[in-house]
Order: structure tokens, then C-alpha cells, then sequence
């Protein structure tokens, strides 16, 4: 993966759009596959959601103060929650998802993180629903909050790539999520494999 930190993100790129097309195309991957939010209710909403993902994530942005690189970590979090426990993603799921990665996110990368009531009221939850939210995200993921310089650097790539191609049959998302293998064209001419 030594080429993939050759690639420099745009400091403009807008993440928390990226993000929300990330989890919206989670969510439906996993009703497609039959996943159901009745097995995992916290995350689950009753009745769709009156404000788009995207808006939603912008909101975030504005209340919280956090950069948009927090969707990036927030990303790397969702994967892994995905991987571990792929029926709490459902058709209602994706704004309480996506929220609760983000506080993760913010708590794990800042100094002073904010407080969870504070954060209730960004999320538009009560108290006790961010706690159980962000207990059972921990929980699923088995409290593997850390994201090295790499896997943030890939999951920003990655992002970048959904807005760029986001309507294409080839883009990034039709292979695994974070796929990062290199082209021919990266690979150094010296390197050798072994038969």
C-alpha cells in the first residue's frame, strides 16, 4: 500500500457528503441482503428521517465545529461496524449510524471532547439513546476506535472517489469497500513475487 499515501487529498473535498453516499449505499446493501434493524433497535428509527443524510452531516459540521476529516475516521469506524455486525444497517439506520460513528470519531481524535448531552442535542436524541448508541457502536466494534495515518488516508482516497464516480458501474464502491491494490502501473518494476 506504499503508493496509496502518493495520493493527495483535495483539503476542499466536502467528506461529510462523501460519508453520507458511503453509509446510504451500506444501508441498502444490507436490506438488499436482508438485514433487518429489528435485531438492533437502538440504531434503528421507526418512520424515515424528515432531513437528508447529506444535511444531516453538514448540521454536524456547523453544531459541532468538528472538521469534515471526521467523517473520514468516522468511515473507517462504520466499516469495521459493518464487518462485525452487518444487521444493524437497515432502510432507517443511516443518521443514527453515521451520527454515533461521528461522535466516536470526535471523542477519539480530539483532546477535550465534547459531552454526550452535548452531543444528544447535535444527533437530535436524548441522553440516554446517545449512551446506549455509542456503547453498543463500541461494543459491535470491539472498542477499536484507533485509525492509523493509513487506514485514514485510504478511507479519504476512497471518499474521494465515491463523489468523483459516484453514478459510474466501475467506481470504487462496486469493489470492496477501502480496496487499495495496486495497478500494474504502481507497482515498482523491481519489486519480485515469489511461485
Amino acid at each position: 500500500y506504499h503508493w496509496i499515501m502518493d495520493v493527495q487529498i483535495d483539503p476542499d473535498t466536502n467528506f461529510a457528503t462523501q460519508a453520507a453516499l458511503y453509509v446510504k449505499r451500506l444501508c441498502r446493501r444490507a436490506v438488499l441482503r436482508g438485514a433487518s434493524t429489528s435485531k438492533c433497535p437502538v440504531f434503528g428509527c421507526v418512520s424515515k428521517p424528515s432531513m437528508t443524510l447529506g444535511s444531516y452531516c453538514r448540521k454536524l459540521c456547523e453544531l459541532t465545529t468538528y472538521s469534515h476529516d471526521t467523517f473520514v475516521l468516522a468511515v473507517v469506524l462504520i466499516q469495521r461496524l459493518y464487518k462485525a455486525a452487518p444487521h444493524v444497517f437497515g432502510e432507517f439506520s443511516e443518521h443514527r449510524i453515521l451520527g454515533t460513528a461521528f461522535v466516536v470519531a470526535a471523542k477519539f481524535a480530539t483532546d477535550v471532547p465534547k459531552t454526550n448531552s452535548f452531543f444528544a442535542g447535535c444527533l437530535g436524541t436524548t441522553l440516554s439513546e446517545m449512551n446506549e448508541m455509542e456503547y453498543r457502536f463500541l461494543a459491535l466494534i470491539q472498542f477499536a476506535a484507533f485509525v492509523s495515518p493509513l487506514q485514514f488516508h485510504r478511507a479519504a482516497v476512497h471518499l474521494m472517489g465515491i463523489g468523483a464516480t459516484n453514478n459510474h458501474p466501475n467506481s470504487l464502491w462496486a469493489r470492496s469497500p477501502f480496496a487499495c491494490t495496486p495497478t500494474p502501473k504502481h507497482t515498482p518494476e523491481n519489486t519480485t513475487t515469489s511461485k
